[in-house]
This record gives structure tokens, sequence and C-alpha cells, in this order.
């Protein structure tokens, strides 16, 4: 398997983009189907663990990883670069990193604001993301990532949110990758906020 860490930089654009703020559009309503309701007040951090908190929908073809490389720069001056750009490369394979595009829009499916006191979308910074392949990515298809809280903490002035998330194949149901993203929610915390499980003695 191939394991890299990302800081903050890699964005999806077209209808990721417009999945992520068009809280009316079909991509954001598919985001959130599934997701278990959450009753109102305090909770548990072990608890919110166990939740299932949506999952996110990413259908691509060929001509989306070719933009997406070609975005990041690769071009056929570059030394084994043209089998990330053209489909007609006898070794033409998706970048590994394309997976982040498809699974990190499922950060706005965890209802987050439901048991953060204070937590603001417009106010939360990516800071760091894990990505781990499982599998080679197919040409096209549908990858379905369903993201799972791991931790929460307070951090100055605002809380770090810790989530992981899965992205499978829905065709075959095989694992793609595995992620972990690192938020800072500013102005975020304070009373309200989950309690962890108390510590045996």
């Amino acid at each position: 398997s191939i394991s890299m860490t990302q800081q903050a930089g890699v964005h999806g654009g077209g209808s990721d983009a417009q999945a992520m703020h068009g809280g009316d559009s079909d991509d954001a309503q598919a985001m959130h189907d599934g997701a278990q309701e959450l009753p109102a007040g305090p909770h548990n951090l072990d608890s919110l663990k166990q939740r299932r908190l949506g999952s996110y929908e990413h259908m691509y073809d060929q001509r989306d990883l070719i933009l997406y490389s070609l975005g990041l720069g690769f071009n056929t001056r570059g030394d084994g670069a043209l089998r990330f750009i053209w489909e007609g490369h006898p070794s033409f394979t998706p970048l590994p990193l394309y997976a982040i595009i498809a699974a990190h829009p499922a950060l706005t499916a965890m209802p987050l604001g439901h048991f953060i006191p204070g937590f603001d979308r417009t106010k939360a910074l990516h800071g760091e993301q894990y990505l781990k392949m499982v599998s080679p990515l197919p040409l096209q298809g549908k990858l379905v990532t369903s993201p799972m809280l791991v931790d929460v903490q307070e951090k100055g002035k605002g809380v770090v949110i810790i989530a992981a998330a899965t992205t499978v194949d829905s065709m075959t149901g095989h694992i793609v990758a595995e992620h972990e993203f690192v938020v800072f929610g500013l102005g975020a915390g304070g009373p309200g906020m989950p309690t962890p499980s108390p510590v045996p003695p």
C-alpha cells in the first residue's frame, strides 16, 4: 500500500465544491443520507464515536482523473508523468492522491454543530490529512466515503477535531483508501463539550 501525509493543500472543485457549500443540491443531500439523528444536549464522546455520521458519494471518470493530475502540474515533460494525463498510455493510472477528492467532502456529512458548542463551518481550518491507499483506484466509477469521529479536544481559542474516513469502491465493495483529517474549529468549545468516559483507576 501507499501511505502519505498531506498538509492542507489539495482541494476539489466542480461538483464537489457545490456539494460542500450548496445545502439544496442533490449532492449535499446525498452526503447526509444514512446519518443517525443526534438528540439535543451534551454528548458522551465515546457514544459519538460509535454513531453513523452519514456518507458521501463521488462519481468520476478518466477525464476527472486527468484534469486533477494536470491541476497538480503534471505535464508531458515530466518523467513518467504521461501515464497520469493520457488515457491512451498503456499504463494509464489514477494518481493515488485523487482519493482525497472523493473523501474530503464527507466531513460535511458530520453534524459537528450538533455536539460541539459554537462550531461554525465557515471558521473551520483544515490542519492535517493522512491518506493510506489500500487498493488501486478504479479508472472510473463511484466511491463512497463514510466518516467517523475519532476525538475532539479544546485547544486555545477553539477545538481540534480528529476524524477518520473509509472510502469504498461501490462496484466491488472493496476498501480503496483510509483517511484521517485534523480540523481546527476557531471559536468553538466551552460548556456543553462532549465529555470523555471516566478513566478507570
